[in-house]
């Protein structure tokens, strides 16, 4: 892999920069409502849509918090989602007894940690 260095690197810094302020004027700020569902009054969930969450949502997912902006392009985290009855059964017994039924209700879990020895 040769590296940019120099005059290309700073060309290419800069063409980054210029098409991010493009995207930016593109992008209306979001809605209060929006801030609001996702972070202001953001809480547990409780209860689930009677439906399942598809490996391709899942793998979207996954490709946008991996590949998002980090220092040196790195992702140390590691993901698990789990949603087969025998795994959630196995992930149960790792869980506060007022979790599990949330847990077993819900269409997925997420487990993510930090890889140590990355």
């Amino acid at each position: 892999m040769n590296a940019l260095t120099g005059q290309a690197l700073a060309q290419e810094r800069a063409k980054a920069q210029e098409d991010i302020r493009a995207q930016r004027d593109n992008i209306p700020a979001l809605r209060d409502g929006a801030i609001d569902m996702i972070l202001r009054r953001a809480c547990s969930h409780y209860a689930w849509q009677n439906r399942g969450v598809s490996d391709e949502l899942l793998q979207t997912i996954y490709d946008i918090t991996a590949n998002g902006p980090t220092s040196v392009n790195c992702c140390p985290a590691r993901f698990v989602f789990v949603k087969s009855v025998d795994s959630k059964a196995r992930l149960a017994k790792a869980l506060k007894d007022k979790n599990i039924d949330k847990m077993m209700q819900a269409p997925v879990t997420a487990i993510i940690a930090h890889d140590l020895e990355f």
